[in-house]
């Protein structure tokens, strides 16, 4: 934990890095016939490295975690995005997805507290349902989430229940939770920043990004709306019943 409570950053980063990447060159030279071991070891030297932003994706093999990472992994302030993945780790994404070799060759790991408690911001495309133990042990680490699933987007546990069907799991968690679409509230997060924002399905943020900007200047009557959407397979995810998705 000595990473967590040293935070600061800038000190020297070009020269980290530089040095960061001659390690690699000397350890792989002695450990390419283990690829696995060189992962941890790779991602065990990263998380010592005081001014390393880590990111986290739990879920980075599915439809949208895998887009997810291609984004972080070019975004100039993200300098490590680690991927997690409870059915696949210990591979590689690109041993999944080979299209993707040479672009996206990180290592899965399991999603254990040990590793996503040195995040600094953990983003979590997991099937909905699944994001309570990740946003637990983060509100424990003070890790800043970005939770993609539907598990967090109600803030009131009985409209939960209602639409779900079902208890939630971490109620003590609602309140610290905000919904946030960038255009249209994303300035608030600047303003005062949650412990966790929950990011709306495509068909919602599709509904409110159109219909917005005619509410908003009184071209349409919000009493009126009738939304009728189409969604393919992907909008259940990448693990779904074909019987339930496919007409």
């Amino acid at each position: 934990m000595a990473r967590r409570a040293n935070s600061q950053r800038g000190l020297s980063m070009k020269s980290k890095l530089i040095m960061i990447a001659i390690m690699f060159v000397i350890i792989n030279m002695f450990l390419s016939k283990n690829k696995k071991a060189f992962s941890l070891l790779e991602l065990s030297i990263v998380i010592v490295i005081i001014g390393v932003l880590l990111v986290g994706v739990i879920g980075s093999t599915g439809m949208i975690g895998l887009q997810l990472v291609q984004i972080l992994q070019n975004h100039p302030n993200i300098e490590r995005v680690v991927c997690f993945s409870e059915s696949h780790h210990g591979k590689r994404l690109s041993q999944l997805y080979p299209a993707f070799r040479g672009v996206l060759d990180q290592t899965l790991f399991q999603p254990e507290k040990s590793l996503i408690c040195e995040c600094d911001y953990l983003f979590i495309a997991s099937p909905h349902g699944t994001s309570y133990s990740y946003v637990s042990i983060a509100m424990e680490y003070s890790i800043k989430v970005i939770n993609l699933t539907s598990d967090f987007r109600f803030n009131d546990p009985l409209l939960y229940r209602y639409i779900f069907k079902k208890e939630h799991e971490l109620i003590d968690a609602l309140s610290l939770s905000k919904v946030v679409i960038p255009e249209l509230n994303g300035q608030d997060i600047k303003l005062c920043p949650p412990k966790q924002i929950s990011v709306l399905g495509c068909t919602s943020s599709a509904a409110i990004l159109s219909l917005y900007p005619l509410l908003n200047s009184g071209l349409i009557n919000g009493s009126s709306i009738i939304i009728d959407a189409k969604t393919s397979s992907s909008g259940s995810g990448k693990n779904t019943n074909s019987a339930q998705t496919h007409w």
